[in-house]
């Protein structure tokens, strides 16, 4: 059996750049040696066997590669707890921090919910008013912990959640050593090609392309100043 499930996909690969120590600080860190490092790390451990991924299991997601039990780890999050608990209840999760790779400080990124108002909306006040009447009292962020269980996006909530979601409370303390996703401003396109450019290398035998030229690649496109 594989040892980790991985699903080529951004914020997968953005989370093991940063366990390295890289990250893309909004394009201006794109080219670093980190992320050439993490991302060859993926593509020998898939090569080596140690990585499977959902695409050639026929899965839509990671989650569903371990509810059928063919990896042993993923990098998942708060959305497993709800899958698993209707679809596999006798699989024990356990979490754990996504760990240190080469020189990495084991940084990572977290998720939270909230509703926001786009800065080019061409109705700001009304939905600000939308916004303020659906967060009025404690029924939106109860919501988000008993539907989603992922962390509310304010702290008073912190509390009910550690008391709502103990197999993930330990996620509260990881808050002040997370960073933001930071990708260059074309981020979609940048999702794209990063997932394109891995996927290529990973499931072509014959292609040459390494962490570094990949990484060359997207800063050349994406990179800012």
């Amino acid at each position: 059996m594989p040892a980790l499930c991985l699903n080529v996909q951004e914020y997968h690969l953005t989370n093991i750049a940063l366990s390295f120590g890289g990250g893309w600080d909004y394009g201006k860190n794109i080219g670093a040696k980190e992320n050439a490092e993490a991302l060859q790390f993926l593509i020998d451990a898939y090569r080596e066997g140690y990585i499977v991924t959902p695409t050639e299991l026929g899965l839509s997601w990671d989650g569903a590669v371990m509810i059928q039990q063919s990896a042993l780890f993923s990098t998942g999050g708060a959305w497993y707890q709800a899958s698993f608990a209707s679809e596999a209840p006798d699989i024990e999760l356990k979490y754990l921090p996504v760990p240190k790779g080469g020189n990495g400080n084991g940084g990572g990124t977290c998720h939270s919910a909230a509703l926001v108002a786009l800065k080019n909306s061409k109705h700001p006040e009304e939905v600000a008013k939308a916004i303020s009447y659906a967060v009025g009292g404690d029924k939106l962020y109860e919501a988000v912990v008993d539907v989603t269980e992922v962390i509310p996006a304010k702290v008073e909530y912190f509390d009910l959640y550690k008391e709502k979601v103990p197999a993930l409370a330990d996620l509260v303390s990881y808050l002040d050593s997370s960073t933001p996703f930071s990708y260059p401003t074309q981020s979609k396109k940048f999702a794209d090609s990063l997932i394109n450019l891995m996927q290529e290398t990973m499931f072509d035998e014959s292609s040459t392309m390494t962490g570094q030229d990949i990484v060359e690649q997207l800063a050349a496109e994406y990179g800012a100043e």
